[in-house]
């Protein structure tokens, strides 16, 4: 902790636009209101965990890092009090698409975290005959944070398929599915189907 407290003042000292990953923080995301940001540390033996900083006091309110054979893929402010943030399972591939997800909501504190997407969420679903374990093997992108609604996101949710062992792909022959997401209850409403040319001209 004291390392990290250590990196994360010297990281500070810099005005925040120039802060970078030479002084030990890197995709650095503002709130709304730019009262707090979110940001990867990338000194040694912190390299990839995870800080939410109040930018005013420049302390860390929460730090967190990335499951074993795992990555912290993307994260962003839904608002000035809640972060979306993906985890990717390792595959046997290297392509940065491949890979089951989980993706998770907070507050800027840490509480009130769920997961809200993704493999391993749905258990046990109720099934004709027995209950049998379904999880949502898709990825998921943000399309537009919705401004104007509470608590809901728009999201494209691209259908994976499997690909060897430990390793899945975007299923691209088939249509991506756009969906407004609670980020307090992982509830999803489907909005359409569209292609998976229609979903790549869409803003993330």
């Amino acid at each position: 902790m004291k390392r990290i407290l250590f990196t994360l003042a010297a990281a500070l000292l810099l005005p925040l636009s120039q802060a970078s990953a030479n002084n030990g923080l890197a995709d650095i995301q503002q709130s709304p209101d730019q009262s707090h940001f979110i940001a990867r540390m990338t000194a040694e033996n912190n390299a990839g965990r995870i800080l939410i900083v109040d930018a005013k006091a420049k302390k860390a309110i929460t730090e967190f890092a990335k499951p074993r054979d795992a990555i912290i893929d993307w994260y962003r402010w839904v608002d000035n009090d809640r972060v979306v943030y993906q985890i990717k399972l390792e595959s046997d591939k290297a392509d940065a698409l491949n890979g089951l997800v989980m993706v998770y909501a907070m507050d800027k504190d840490g509480s009130n975290r769920k997961q809200i997407f993704g493999h391993g969420l749905e258990r046990f679903k109720r099934d004709t005959r027995i209950n049998k374990r379904k999880e949502i093997k898709a990825q998921l992108e943000i399309v537009d944070v919705l401004p104007a609604e509470k608590k809901l996101i728009l999201v494209a949710e691209y259908p994976l398929k499997r690909d060897g062992m430990n390793n899945y792909l975007r299923a691209k022959e088939r249509p991506v599915t756009l969906s407004r997401l609670d980020v307090y209850s992982g509830k999803r409403k489907m909005v359409k189907k569209i292609s998976y040319t229609e979903a790549q001209k869409l803003g993330s």
